[in-house]
């Protein structure tokens, strides 16, 4: 995780979802879609977000909800926590 100072890091949190809400989801966390792998069923989003807290994933899933609730209900997400840095 890289410091943005006063004690607060920024985490690198990636996102899975269906390749058709990708974008969505990207424009909503305004983060970035990944490279498509070949042959993969989900597209990865990479979201970047500051914290005073290192490892804390009650708060990751949180803030994601309440950033996503806008969109449909039909769109399933899920947090690959070992590609994360958290």
């Amino acid at each position: 995780m890289k410091s943005k100072g006063f004690g607060r890091t920024e985490q690198t949190i990636i996102v899975t979802v269906a390749p058709s809400d990708a974008e969505a989801v990207a424009k909503k966390l305004d983060a970035r879609m990944l490279p498509a792998v070949p042959d993969s069923t989900f597209t990865a989003v990479e979201w970047k977000r500051i914290t005073v807290r290192r490892g804390d994933d009650d708060d990751i899933v949180w803030h994601l909800n309440v950033a996503l609730r806008e969109l449909p209900e039909t769109i399933k997400w899920n947090i690959d926590w070992r590609a994360s840095t958290y």
